[in-house]
C-alpha cells in the first residue's frame, strides 16, 4: 500500500502553468484600473483648482495666474507636482490667454501626465474657465 505524501511534479507544473496564465490575463486589467483611478484623482484635482479659481475671481474680479494665489505649492516653472512632489503622476499647470500684466479673465488648468500615467490613452487632461473638460479621448474626466 502506497501513501500519498503530496503532489507529483507534473501536478505542480500544471498548477504553476494555470497560475501564470491567470496572472498574464489579470495584470493588464489591473494596470488599466490603476491608470483609471489615478486619472479620476487628477480630474478631481482639476475640479478643485477650478473651484479655487472661481472663488478667487469672485473676490478679486480676475483669475489667478499663479497657483500660489490659490494656496497650491508650485515649482519654479509654476507647475504643481500631483499628488505629491516625491511621487507625482501629473504636473498641474495654469494658463491664461489674457496679456501679461493685465487681470486674467480666463484660465485653463491642465494635468500633464508623467511616467506612470504616460501610457494612459487620455493624455493631457484639462478644464477651462467655462467648465469645458479636455482629454485626448471622449469621457476622460466624466463621472
Amino acid at each position: 500500500m502506497r501513501r500519498n505524501a503530496g503532489f507529483s511534479l507534473p501536478e505542480l507544473l500544471i498548477g504553476l502553468l494555470v497560475a501564470a496564465i491567470i496572472a498574464t490575463c489579470a495584470l493588464p486589467a489591473a494596470r488599466h484600473a490603476v491608470q483609471r483611478a489615478r486619472r479620476a484623482a487628477a480630474c478631481s484635482a482639476l475640479q478643485e483648482l477650478a473651484l479655487r479659481q472661481e472663488r478667487h475671481h469672485a473676490l478679486h474680479e480676475a483669475y489667478a495666474r499663479d497657483p500660489a494665489q490659490l494656496g497650491w505649492v508650485a515649482d519654479a516653472q509654476g507647475l504643481i507636482a500631483w499628488p505629491s512632489p516625491s511621487r507625482p503622476w501629473y504636473k498641474l499647470r495654469l494658463r491664461s490667454r489674457s496679456p501679461p500684466g493685465r487681470p486674467a479673465q480666463d484660465y485653463q488648468a491642465l494635468a500633464l501626465p508623467l511616467a506612470p500615467q504616460a501610457a494612459d490613452a487620455c493624455g493631457t487632461l484639462g478644464i477651462d474657465h467655462l467648465g469645458r473638460q479636455r482629454g485626448a479621448a471622449p469621457g476622460c474626466c466624466s463621472s
